[in-house]
């Protein structure tokens, strides 16, 4: 993941559930919501025009 764009408290909301720059996730299920897979837990996520999550495909 390379980064969160929001407000404060939802990127620190985000971050609590250990979604943080560096860290590795894999889309489980794209769309609206997607589901990713993160530290072996699923974390689902609707689409937010307040919020970004920034991420950087492995090669």
């Amino acid at each position: 993941m390379d980064r969160i764009l929001g407000h404060p408290d939802h990127v620190h909301r985000l971050e609590e559930f250990g979604l943080r720059r560096g860290i590795k996730i894999e889309m489980f299920r794209p769309g609206n919501p997607c589901i990713i897979r993160l530290a072996g837990n699923k974390v689902c996520l609707r689409d937010d025009s307040l919020l970004r999550v920034m991420v950087e495909p492995l090669a």
